[in-house]
């Protein structure tokens, strides 16, 4: 059972995306690299730095795309 579990996730998506696979997954022709960069220090969702890497949590950047910012829904 457990084996399966671990294959629908597995299916879905990585956990966390880079800024590079969050622009490719809104399209380059929609927003800069930059301002990817830009609204992760914001706060714009929540993301991860590890060194120079950030990660953005898939189900957060998801959410953020739909619209809804997870950290409001959390403190409502």
């Amino acid at each position: 059972m457990a084996q399966k579990q671990e294959e629908g996730v597995q299916a879905k998506g990585p956990a966390t995306y880079t800024i590079n696979q969050a622009w490719e997954r809104i399209g380059r022709k929609n927003i800069t690299r930059q301002a990817l960069y830009l609204a992760a220090e914001r706060g714009d969702f929540p993301s991860i730095r590890l060194g120079r890497r950030i990660l953005i949590p898939r189900h957060a950047f998801e959410q953020f795309l739909l619209g809804s910012h997870p950290e409001a829904e959390s403190a409502a």
